[in-house]
Formats: C-alpha cells, structure tokens, sequence
C-alpha cells in the first residue's frame, strides 16, 4: 500500500499544494508498487531527435477542459497532444509560455540525449484505467547509457480525469559531474502555452532519487480546476455473494484522495434501494491516514439473510469526508449482488492457471509440481498455463488483469483469502501452497456445474462448443462464462521452446540431468492457446445478476482452429467467472474477488463430428469415435487406415484416398 513520507526543502518540503489557474499540483512520497508491476503488454519505442509517431490513448480523456485523443512522446521528457510533427525540443523554460512546446505535460523536461528508451502500457479495466508513460535513461550529453540517469512515468487516469508525474528514479548523485546539469521542469500547459502550472523549482528542479522504492518514490498528482482537499474513494466492500441465513458482517477499505488528513466518514448501504443504514467511522487520532493511505471499515448493521428466497442489489456509499461534502463523488459508490442459499454444493472442480516462460530457470519446477497436482487430483484440476516471453505467449488479458509479474505463479481460481491488512495481496502464488490452495477450493461452495459439449468438422476445422450451465442452488453476482482453447504436448527448437532448467544438478527433482541450461525438446503441457470470446473475463449478459436453483444457461461458441494447432491435443476449458470493479485504477482493492465460480472441460476429440455424406449410417447407428492402427483417437485424415467404432458395437475400416 502508499507510504507517505516527509519531503523536505525542495525536492523534500512538505507536502504542497501549487494552485495554477486550472491544474493543482499535490505532491508526496510514496506509490502503489502493484501498480508498475511487470507482465503488462507494453510498447516500446527508442526514440531520436524527432518527436515519436501518433499514440491513440486507449479511453475518453479531457485534458484542460478539452478533449484529446492521443498524444506524441519526446525524448527530452515530455508528451505532447499536439498532432503535429517536429523535433523534441529541450531548451525547459517556465510555465506557461507560448513559444512552445504546448498542449504538454511535462514530466521531466530538460536537455536530454536521445538515448532512452520509452515504453507505453494500459491496465485496469473500465472505467478505472490507467494509461502510463514511462521514459526510462534519460541522461546528458555524455553520461553513460542506464547509469548516471533518470526514470520518470507519466499516469492519465480514465476515472477523475487526473494525471501523476512519477519520479522512479535520479541515479546521479551530488558528486558526479552531470547532477550540476539537472534542471528540469515538471508541469503542464494548455494548447497555446497561455495557461500552465508547473512543480515549484522549475526549472530548475533537481528530483529526488527513490531507487525504485516505492515507499520513497516522488508522486506529483495533478487535479483539475481547485485543489481536492477532502475526498476518499471507496476502493472495495468485502461480503460473500452466497449467504445462509442469518446476519452477515459487511466490511470494506477506504482510501484518501484528499491532501487533507484523513479522520472520520460515513459509510452508507442499501438493500433494494430501501432504507439507508449510516454507519460513521472515526479514525482515531493517533492514525495517520495521509493522501493514498488506507482506512479499513466495519459496518455497524450487519445485513440480515431471513430465507433462502432473499436476493438483493447491495449499494455502497461513502460520504461526509472529514465532516464535509465529498469533492468528487466519481469513486466513491460500489455495488454488489447477494442471495440467501439453501448451502446445496454442485460439484466442485479447480481451476489452475499457471504462470511460465521458457526462459524461467524455476518454471521447470513449477511444471513438475502441476504434474503431481494433476496425477494427486484427476479431473477435479483443470490445468491451464499461460506463458510469458516465448513461442507460446499470446496476447491475453490475464496477465494484465491480475498483474501477474512472479514465475512460476499460479492463479487458483483466481482466488485470495482476504482478511484486513492483506487485501493488497496477488491472486497469483507460489507453487509451494499451490497444494493447499486447491484442496481448500475443492471444499469451496460453488452453485452450478459446468459442462461442454458440441460438435468438431475436421475438415472446416470448425468448433461449436456449447457451455452449459445447471443450478443447484440460488446464485448471486455479475457473472460471465469463459471458454478457453488449451493444447497439449507442445514443443519445438531454440529459446522461444527449450525450457531454462534451474535444477539440473539437484539430485532426485524429475528434471536432474535433464538439460542445463535448458531442456532441449522440452514437452509444455496445457497451453493457453487462445480466449474464443470475450477474453479471460468471459461473455457478459448471458447469466443474470440473480439465479434460482434448478435454472440452466448455455451460451453457443464458435471458433475456427488454426491450422498450426494439433486437434489431437486441443481441451476446451470452461468456466463461470465473477466480474467486480472497484474505484481502485489499479485493482488492488478487489483482488481475489474476481474468482471463478466453478469450472468444466472437455477434449475436443470427444465432441460429435458433424452429419456429412459418409456419415449417413443404417439402422440409426452412431460413430462414437474414429481411431488409427494404434488405438488413438484421430480426425479424418486421408490417405491411412482409420477404424470407425459405432454405439452397436460395429467396427469399419475405411481409407479415404487424396
């Protein structure tokens, strides 16, 4: 979570609050270090003189009162949102100016070299994203390249409509010979250089140096229009979407936006729009709770589940911030959806989504332990893994979503226990719990079974895959269904296949003396392939907000295989998931409550092959699967000797010649 520290004299003063005619600058020490954690899509960019190439932003932003589109990056420390085309230009000056360059956010501008490289990355989901901009090296003429340097990002917030300046990094110290020639600027102005507000210092002004720490890093958040002084933002509520009968605690956590301190709120929730319970929170004075530090909450009415019939809309508010009217009211509601049970458990199976790359010495660890997890519980584990950096990776949305950047991780069904104080904690853990991890998920409720089936054309190499859905008791929650392509025994040659093995001298691991420093051959089980719909978050609108017990959905998936995958090897893997957004831009508020409700899969060669001419059978007899001379299960494929085995026992043998 965000450490508030001192800053003192320039770079270290107090916190402070620079009012320009439309932008406030409020500036602390201390950052989220979930929010810049890896595995994130990014682009790069190393740039020259020029400025870069257009950049869409990826959501709707105003920036002084207008609305902009995309922006260009330059090398001395600035992003534009001018369109047109030019060179960088690093002669800093005071803010505002018309001589340009305008319509800017400066985040260290100054005369730097070319020599830095740029990368961009969104994450979050709608409408809590946060787009970043980080210019990694900046350095003077004449300084080494990525050691006597600065590292700078810049953050546009979808939610409020903010931007941050971040400061990660100054790695020149007093005595070198370069820090006499930092003088930056930091600020912001608008299309004509008429109106800007810029860090007292500039420009002139010498950052401090956080090494990365988040707890020292220097943060300077720009509001629009006046200063937010007090202001807070509901950043998650914590109660189960399935409740039995009988009272229910409802808990959450609170967050400062506001340069003021943080002492006392109001939490307010309805059930159904109906009376409004208000409970108010003190925070005692000897807690300091400091822009971006945390408060956590407990409702002082606990919510009452009468029946099992009972389902409700739980709104959430906060308000009365420090005794005043909340200054932005954008962040401060959530909603959730809950219902009594009869405590009627379908059959429960886990989902495993683990975390590699071939270039991770440990993950060859991390596959041997799926492997007894898999052999230990059969089909009650379905195994997914997702890679990073290699032939296999693709551009899914999981590692983005659950800010994967450990390996070997693994998401178990995309849960975390939550108890106060660890919210903050990834879903994704170590392969050293992965055991009890699952063994308690098996032993989770879950209210509906999940099943596949459908139907494989070998040669359209078409897939329609129906994902049912049965209810064995009520259901609660904004719920969606994931299909996933997973394939099997996957290998190749080089980097991008061959597996980094850091255990080939350890005595007794499966893989001793298998390959250092890598596996050559290596066989990957159960790759991700692809999402066939609606990314790792699955098809929205399908299952209702509240289910009765004894209901069915089924959502129709259409997919065409591509050529390259083996359909010999393919598993469809299907899931319920449940969707929750929070006021956190960076998630870290709700995680583990995006969890999977339960799960079912099923391989492909198991679904029916559809009605062709050869298939017209006597008698109403059905194929129930084609095998090769060695008894595996096979397409159509021509030129070769297949045995058709029908439900009435008969077997035919057919070559369909090319």
């Amino acid at each position: 979570m965000k450490k508030i520290l001192l800053i003192f004299a320039i770079s270290f003063g107090l916190t402070q609050i620079i009012k320009a005619q439309n932008y406030t600058i409020s500036s602390y020490i201390g950052d989220d270090s979930d929010y810049w954690s890896g595995a994130y899509v990014y682009d790069f960019l190393y740039p020259n003189n020029s400025l870069s190439s257009w950049y869409d932003l990826p959501f709707d932003w105003n920036f002084y009162g207008q609305p902009v589109t995309g922006y260009r990056i330059a090398h001395d420390g600035y992003i534009t949102f001018d369109n047109s085309s030019g060179n960088s230009i690093g002669n800093n000056t005071n803010l505002p100016t018309p001589l340009g360059p305008n319509n800017a956010i400066y985040a260290c501008w100054d005369d730097f070299t070319s020599d830095v490289t740029i990368s961009m990355k969104t994450y979050g989901v709608t409408p809590n994203r946060i787009h970043n901009i980080t210019l990694a090296g900046l350095n003077y003429p004449g300084a080494p390249s990525f050691q006597e340097d600065i590292t700078v990002g810049i953050n546009i917030y979808e939610s409020c409509g903010d931007f941050e300046v971040v400061i990660k990094k100054r790695n020149i110290d007093q005595t070198s010979s370069y820090y006499t020639m930092i003088n930056t600027t930091i600020g912001c102005e608008n299309s004509d250089g008429s109106i800007g507000a810029e860090l007292a210092g500039s420009p002139y002004y010498i950052p401090s140096d956080p090494g990365y720490d988040e707890e020292l890093t220097e943060v300077h958040r720009f509001s629009w229009n006046n200063p937010i002084i007090n202001d807070a933002s509901l950043i998650n509520i914590r109660i189960d979407n399935h409740l039995t009968v009988g009272n229910h605690t409802l808990v959450g956590t609170v967050r400062n936006e506001g340069d003021a301190l943080l002492s006392s709120y109001d939490i307010n929730y309805s059930l159904n729009g109906g009376t409004v319970q208000t409970s108010i929170i003190n925070i005692p004075s000897t807690d300091t709770i400091k822009n971006s530090n945390i408060s956590e909450w407990t409702h002082s009415t606990d919510i009452n589940i009468s029946s099992s019939s009972d389902a409700y809309e739980l709104k959430v508010w906060l308000s009365n911030i420090n005794g005043q009217n909340d200054e932005r009211n954008c962040n401060d509601t959530l909603v959730e959806y809950i219902t009594g049970i009869e405590n009627t458990s379908a059959n429960k199976k886990v989902l495993i989504e683990k975390n590699t790359g071939t270039w991770c010495g440990y993950c060859s660890d991390g596959a041997a332990v799926l492997d007894d997890l898999v052999s230990q519980y059969g089909n009650n584990l379905i195994p997914v893994v997702v890679h990073d950096g290699d032939e296999m990776e693709f551009n899914d949305s999981l590692r983005t979503s659950f800010s994967i950047y450990s390996y070997p991780g693994a998401l178990i069904d995309r849960s975390e226990d939550i108890y106060p104080g660890y919210y903050y904690d990834h879903e994704a853990s170590g392969r050293g719990s992965w055991n009890s991890k699952v063994s308690d998920q098996l032993n989770k409720f879950t209210p509906v079974n999940v099943t596949v089936n459908g139907s494989w054309d070998a040669s359209s190499r078409e897939i329609v895959a129906d994902v049912n859905l049965d209810y064995v008791d009520n259901s609660a929650g904004d719920t969606r269904i994931v299909l996933m392509i997973v394939e099997d025994s996957l290998s190749g040659t080089g980097s991008g296949w061959d597996q980094a093995n850091n255990y080939h001298n350890d005595p007794g691991h499966t893989y001793y003396l298998a390959g250092d420093p890598y596996i050559i051959g290596f066989m990957h089980k159960h790759v991700l392939r692809d999402y066939v719909e609606g990314g790792c978050h699955g098809v929205d609108n399908i299952i209702p907000h509240f289910v009765s017990s004894g209901s069915n959905y089924q959502h129709t998936f259409n997919y065409t295989l591509p050529t390259d995958y083996d359909a010999d090897q393919i598993t469809l893997v299907a899931a319920v998931v449940k969707y929750a957004e929070g006021n956190d831009a960076g998630y870290v508020g709700i995680r583990g409550q995006k969890s999977v409700y339960n799960a079912g899969s099923v391989h492909l060669m198991d679904f029916s092959t559809p009605s062709g001419f050869d298939d017209i059978l006597p008698n109403n007899k059905q194929l129930i699967k084609i095998v090769d001379i060695l008894g595996r299960k096979s397409e159509k494929s021509k030129n070769q000797p297949l045995f058709y085995i029908y439900d009435d026992g008969t077997v035919e043998k057919k070559i369909i010649l090319e």
